[in-house]
């Protein structure tokens, strides 16, 4: 993952962006550095607290939009016409999604590597493979007896993968890594398990 940004676009809102402004003002005071957060944010939002964090906002337009392929209603966060106009508002050169239903989204991802916009976050490939992953699991579930066998041995051969080609640690991914820890029901900080949505070792 490149390096070389400073402004970074929150693709989130309410808590996971809060969490990733704090991060990166404490990154900024620790390292010297000048990264700016800069917040995506809908109608319904454009008063809330991390809007008012931020160090600077674009708006994505109403909340939900209708998806032209199936007709159901979306999260504007899912609109990518919208998105990339707003990230190009922005002049942002990375993004950062958190954890959550834009963080699962493999167009997200594709989105920004169209754009040489750096995603915090795994690569598509990486997104892709983790799928596949996913798709073994309930495969192997459906599967015969004489069928499992080789499906465990895809599974393996997958996460061995995936796990071959985390992300190095680079100067921003304390930064990534602390945004990215998503509160438990407890209340207390815990990696989100979910999926891989962050850029973290």
């Amino acid at each position: 993952m490149r390096t070389d940004f400073r402004r970074v676009a929150i693709v989130n809102r309410g808590e996971p962006a809060m969490r990733f402004i704090h991060a990166v003002r404490e990154f900024n005071l620790e390292h010297r550095t000048d990264f700016q957060a800069i917040a995506l944010s809908t109608e319904p939002d454009r008063h809330a607290r991390f809007v008012r964090e931020a160090d600077e906002a674009v708006g994505l337009g109403p909340s939900t939009f209708v998806d032209e392929q199936d007709g159901l209603r979306r999260p504007s966060y899912l609109d990518y016409e919208a998105l990339e106009r707003a990230l190009a508002e922005a002049q942002a050169d990375a993004v950062w999604t958190g954890w959550g239903f834009v963080a699962e989204q493999l167009k997200s991802v594709e989105l920004c590597e169209r754009l040489g916009i750096v995603c915090i976050g795994p690569d598509s490939g990486a997104m892709r493979r983790v799928d596949s992953a996913v798709d073994l699991q309930a495969a192997l579930k459906a599967a015969s007896e004489s069928e499992r066998g080789a499906l465990r041995a895809t599974i393996v051969e997958v996460a061995q993968t995936v796990r071959s080609e985390k992300l190095e640690r680079s100067p921003t991914s304390s930064i990534a890594f602390t945004a990215c820890t998503a509160p438990s029901r407890s209340g207390r900080s815990t990696a989100s398990s979910a999926r891989p949505s962050c850029g973290r070792t």
